[in-house]
This record gives structure tokens, sequence and C-alpha cells, in this order.
């Protein structure tokens, strides 16, 4: 592998050298009539790598490719190339495998190969990482309390020293997970730097009214504070990265224009006085002042 982190939009690089097998019985590669090598097709495969899959004989049973390229070689000490993009699909440590399978090759090539052949999987040589970033936002907060989000990070061994963390806060819109610049309410913070740590807390803020129904938060990790290459950002809407924003007890209703005493005080009258409640709700609609409840639940 050509990097040890895939940053966010990279490309996962492999590359490969040919040579001749140790017990090969040729000391030279086999060339055509013509002078030229005969060419060996590869196919190469990435995968995901869990914990302890360090150099099995075969690809686990059941794991799928996340990507496959084709690669060729005709002469020793060819460098092959073999590029993906960087998956969505899966993140951590990302592995290839190349293979040579006989019924591929030409007539001409199957005839001077011992065979179909392919490396172990989870090599260490042959393993990237998409960093993991998982973030936990405080859940819910009231006017006046204060609220943020923390990154926690599996990767940071791997991390440059100079890896900083940021977050911004997108209003929560319609209930859809839009995080752009018409839904930005704080902006992107500054670097924070990572400095080997693996749980990373943001600014704190005070919630107000004006953060609507809440927030979505996004976090982003670069390689330093310039914040050219991107290495982790957050998907907006994620579960854990919200922060909602609720009412106090007794805080005034914006539907109805009066607070939860005044509504439970003139629902305790109407009781006392047997009068009518479509009474109180016609003149609650109507937004009348709190005379004007009195005289409605009075008539």
């Amino acid at each position: 592998m050509q990097q040890t982190l895939v940053p966010v939009g990279g490309t996962i690089i492999d590359h490969a050298t040919c040579d001749l097998s140790p017990d090969s019985t040729s000391t030279a590669w086999r060339r055509n009539r013509d002078g030229e090598g005969v060419e060996v097709i590869w196919d190469v495969a990435i995968y995901a790598k869990l914990p302890g899959e360090d150099g099995l004989p075969d690809v686990p049973e059941g794991r799928p490719a996340l990507g496959t390229a084709i690669a060729t070689c005709d002469e020793v000490g060819d460098v092959m190339k073999a590029s993906f993009p960087r998956t969505d699909e899966a993140d951590g440590p990302i592995t290839a495998v190349w293979s040579l399978d006989l019924d591929k090759q030409s007539d001409r090539t199957k005839s001077v190969l011992q065979g179909s052949w392919h490396d172990a999987f989870g090599l260490p040589d042959e393993t990237t990482v998409i960093p993991r970033v998982t973030t936990k936002a405080v859940p819910s907060v009231m006017e006046g309390e204060q609220y943020g989000d923390t990154a926690h990070h599996e990767d940071v061994a791997l991390y440059p020293d100079t890896a900083v963390q940021t977050f911004t806060a997108y209003r929560i819109a319609d209930g859809q997970p839009v995080c752009d610049a018409t839904t930005e309410y704080l902006t992107e913070s500054a670097p924070i730097m990572i400095d080997g740590r693996t749980d990373i807390p943001g600014p704190t803020f005070t919630a107000t009214r004006d953060m609507g129904t809440g927030v979505n938060w996004i976090e982003r990790t670069y390689a330093d504070d310039t914040k050219q290459v991107l290495l982790s950002e957050g998907v907006c809407g994620q579960e854990g990265e919200q922060t909602l924003f609720i009412d106090r007890p007794g805080q005034k209703l914006a539907s109805t224009g009066f607070d939860g005493a005044t509504l439970a005080a003139g629902a305790a009258a109407t009781t006392l006085l047997g009068a009518s409640p479509f009474v109180v709700r016609r003149v609650v609609r109507r937004r009348a002042s709190r005379t004007a409840l009195s005289e409605g639940i009075a008539g």
C-alpha cells in the first residue's frame, strides 16, 4: 500500500513488483518470438479487514470485495499499480489481495506458469486504513443550558502529529438531514490539536431559542491546521450527532400564546364552574387576553 491513511475523496493505491518465483525452472522472464516478454494478468481486490486477520491463507468466507482491478506485467521489475476510490461501504483497515488465475492467461502465458496463485489475506504491507471516527453530541438541551459535541478516534496512532479536529452545527430543517450553507448555525470551530488523544471534546455553547428544533453536528478531522487534507468527515443526521432543543415545563407555548400555568388554571376553572370546554377552546384560538379568557369561562 502506498499510504497509511486514506483521506476523504482519496484513492487507495497498491503497488506490486513482478519477479520470478524462487523455485522457477527458468532464470529469465520468458519471451515471445518477437522478443517481448509474455504478459501476465493479475486480479486485485480490496476487502475490509477485521482484528486478528493478519496473513490468513485465504479471503474469509463470505467477505465481499469492496473494489476490484486488473494489472499486467511482462518483465522482471515491472511495478504494477492498482487503484480504488475510497469506499463508503466500510472504514478501518482495508487490505488488498493479488491473485493470478491461470484460466485468464493467454495460451502462451499459460505454458510458462506453474499454476494459479494468490497472496495471503491481511498482510500488513497490503493494508491501509480509512480513519474511524464516532461522535457523541449532547442529545437534548433547554434554553440556557450548555451543549456541544465530542469526537472519538479509533486510529489516532496513525495520524500525523499535526492532525486537528473541528466541529460545525447545522439547524435541523423540517426534520431533514441537510448540512450546508443554508442550514449552518454555528460556523466551523477553530482547529483543535488532537495530539494523540482518543477523545476530543469540542467547544460548548449556550442554548438559545434561535437554534429552532435543534442542530446536526458535523465533525471534520484534518491532517493539519491548513485544512487541505480531510481525513474524516461526519455524516449529516447520523445517530449520536444531533442536539435537540426542548422547552422547559411552563415555558410559553408558541402555538397558543399562553404558558403552561395559565392553561392549567383555565382548565381548573372550567371544571369548577362547569363551563363547556368548547368555550375555552374558542377563546384560546383567538388569542384572547386573560381577562377575556376568564369572561369566557364565567359565561
